[in-house]
């Protein structure tokens, strides 16, 4: 993790080390929806410790510029492996609200996080049952960064694999968009 700060007037670019990042190997940095193109106070990321897509935990990051840095972390447990954090807003936050003319307090952290997690340690080591081990979601609370909720899966999640959150409105307007290009599409030929 480093802050690049560009000067635009002499073109010259600063990189900052923020306080925590030093050997810490983190992908995947996602943000509040509402607060991208926005200064936001916190993001978040992966913690990519155990190579090849394996995050065993995330890192909420200050991005108060020149002086933030790593503000807390979560680990999953030993033997416990997750892909990229999924941002899911809790709700419209006072961004939205002063877009609408009303004074905005920043609320970037107000999410939940959800992670796909595989316990390697519950995997069939013979491979005769077939078993291919214990999955989970994990939920943190960006606030808090305390782990809220775990929810088994019935089945192995792959690592690597990456996701989105939308919200059911956003979802009905993404397939209403569909809807209409492929009319569009259709109306053409």
């Amino acid at each position: 993790m480093v802050e690049i700060t560009l000067d635009r007037v002499s073109g010259e670019a600063r990189v900052r080390s923020p306080d925590g990042a030093a050997g810490l190997n983190t992908e995947f940095g996602r943000m509040h929806p509402d607060y991208v193109g926005r200064r936001a106070r916190y993001g978040f990321t992966g913690i990519m410790d155990g190579g090849d897509a394996k995050f065993g935990g995330i890192a909420k990051w200050d991005l108060t510029p020149q002086s933030g840095g790593l503000s807390q972390t979560v680990h999953f447990g030993d033997g416990c492996w997750g892909g990229e954090p999924i941002i899911v807003p809790k709700r419209q936050h006072a961004g939205a609200a002063a877009e609408q003319g009303h004074a905005e307090t920043d609320s970037s952290d107000d999410v939940y996080i959800l992670t796909f997690i595989h316990e390697e340690r519950t995997d069939d080591a013979g491979g005769i049952t077939g078993d291919q081990g214990a999955s989970f979601i994990s939920v943190v609370d960006g606030t808090t960064f305390e782990q809220v909720c775990v929810l088994g899966l019935p089945r192995r999640v792959p690592y690597g694999l990456h996701g989105l959150w939308m919200s059911e409105a956003e979802l009905t307007e993404h397939n209403e968009r569909r809807a209409r290009a492929a009319s569009s599409a259709s109306d053409a030929t």
